[in-house]
């Protein structure tokens, strides 16, 4: 594995580890919109555990696979509602 920053159109960026030309390990990916992701990847896409913030204020924090949410998380929206659980594919 290696390290490094990869830019994609539209403006948004990736830095952390890459297997090949895939991001794979620990990474942050940040959108052109203010979003973020932090956490695992595999094979491209989030994959284990992760914190993902948007530019409103929401946040969720736990697992996701094929890069959705998935197994235990928990979501705190910018209003203070959360939920805290398993979420299913």
């Amino acid at each position: 594995m290696r390290q490094g920053t990869k830019k994609f159109w539209g403006g948004s960026s990736y830095t952390g580890e890459f297997l090949g030309s895939q991001r794979h390990g620990k990474g942050t990916k940040v959108w052109a919109n203010g979003n973020r992701y932090e956490g695992d990847w595999k094979n491209d896409v989030r994959e284990g555990h992760g914190v993902y913030q948007t530019n409103d204020g929401t946040e969720y924090t736990g697992e996701w696979k094929r890069n959705l949410r998935h197994g235990h998380g928990k979501i705190v929206f910018q209003n203070g509602d959360s939920y805290e659980g398993e979420w299913k594919l």
